[in-house]
């Protein structure tokens, strides 16, 4: 009796390409994390220091630190040093491949899932401790330093349907949160003096009320148009700029429960009585226009043309 052999297809239908590179970036991101942490606890000291010479002497595995640098105006207490004279911000090793990838695994769970404390839930190992913290404290300046060069956030509450950037700069707001709170809970007193220190969690303050701020003014938004369904007005409406899941799950309780949840649990003396968004920065002194062309990392991937 002969076989019958069927041909099935499955068709696809045309997506934004932003989700699929989400989908891969992040797929492969992971899979380097995993396979960095198979190598590290199947290699014994002398194999992990032969590894981590071959690693430095190839350019493509270089990772490059202070990245905020191209935005500061002036040097402030929380300026990266260079190690030497020559410094280039160039870092070489394993320790900083692993960082690296744990910090963009790090940054898609903040901005695409509903998983608290994400930067956390990729702890390092003991041997990029240190250059994990380093990469988290950069991002965040980063971010933080070009923000307010970004003439689009400081029109965000200009013209109509200003919800859909409010929700993309919301995203952004809090990923440099998490970012913020994995540093300091990895010991950030451990590298920075009183001085830096402060000037820190001013930043983190100036972050956390710029979140809190757009979301109150969402769900106020939402509330006088009657739509209480939170999942219809961020992920249908506004798709790609839509929050992260746990951020949409703050502003649902908010929207049914009342004004009195925070977008992160307050740390202590970590007080909430705080500047009104547009506050000048610690740093720049003038907020001016980004150039379209200019990268911002996600966590601490080196942006094209930098050195």
């Amino acid at each position: 009796m002969g076989s019958k052999h069927t041909d099935q297809h499955a068709w696809l239908p045309e997506q934004d390409s932003r989700f699929i590179e989400r989908v891969v970036g992040y797929d492969e991101y992971c899979e380097c994390l995993r396979n960095l942490e198979q190598l590290v606890r199947l290699s014994n000291q002398s194999q992990l220091k032969a590894i981590d010479e071959y690693i430095q002497m190839k350019d493509e595995y270089v990772v490059y630190t202070n990245l905020a640098r191209r935005f500061e105006t002036k040097p402030s207490k929380l300026s990266e040093p260079r190690l030497s004279p020559n410094d280039d911000f160039a870092r070489r090793g394993l320790p900083w491949v692993m960082a690296l990838a744990r910090v963009e695994v790090g940054a898609m769970l903040a901005g695409f899932s509903s998983v608290k404390r994400p930067m956390l839930a990729v702890n390092p190992t003991a041997i990029e401790r240190n250059a994990y913290r380093e990469l988290l404290l950069d991002g965040m300046r980063t971010h933080y330093l070009h923000l307010y060069q970004d003439v689009g956030y400081e029109k965000l509450n200009i013209g109509p349907n200003r919800t859909p950037r409010q929700l993309a700069y919301i995203r952004r707001l809090h990923m440099m949160e998490e970012f913020a709170d994995a540093f300091e809970s990895l010991g950030a007193r451990e590298v920075l003096t009183p001085q830096p220190f402060q000037e820190f969690r001013s930043c983190c303050r100036e972050v956390e009320q710029g979140c809190e701020e757009l979301v109150t003014e969402i769900c106020d938004r939402v509330r006088n148009n009657q739509r209480r369904d939170v999942a219809e007005v961020t992920y249908n409406d506004y798709g790609m700029t839509a929050p992260c899941p746990y951020v949409a799950q703050v502003i649902r309780l908010r929207l049914y429960h009342g004004d009195k949840l925070h977008i992160l649990p307050a740390k202590p003396n970590s007080p909430r009585t705080l500047p009104a968004r547009g506050t000048p920065p610690t740093t720049p002194t003038k907020p001016q226009p980004a150039s379209q062309n200019q990268p911002v990392r996600t966590g601490g991937a080196k942006p094209t043309g930098v050195k």
